[in-house]
């Protein structure tokens, strides 16, 4: 069973559709709950992004266990890493002190 997607602009044959001011009416009046996920599943209204600069990474192996050991960080949405340019830019709500330790615990320096 398909279901009408909400986000349509409103017909105008349907006179109930007038009366919603915005998605989120609409998504109230039905009852509906969304929520947004981003890479690891945690949202925060105050994401920063930031970049650490990391040494000792050499590979594409290296940039997987940088990336790993700063998305396990409660706070943290998302995280790159690049090991060419020697950086890890993450986005979330994490402290550097909490990323910098992660990166250092996964066997690599960091500096914000």
């Amino acid at each position: 069973m398909a279901l009408a997607d909400p986000y349509v602009d409103p017909d105008a044959s349907n006179p109930d559709a007038s009366t919603f001011s915005s998605n989120a009416d609409f998504d109230a009046r039905l009852g509906i709950e969304r929520e947004i996920v981003v890479n690891s599943g945690r949202v925060s209204s105050n994401a920063m992004s930031r970049t650490l600069t990391v040494s000792g990474m050499s590979c594409t192996g290296c940039e997987e266990a940088v990336t790993d050991a700063l998305t396990a960080i409660d706070g943290v949405e998302s995280a790159s890493a690049d090991h060419e340019a020697g950086t890890a830019t993450i986005e979330g709500d994490a402290g550097d002190d909490e990323l910098i330790e992660a990166v250092k615990d996964a066997g690599y320096e960091a500096s914000a």
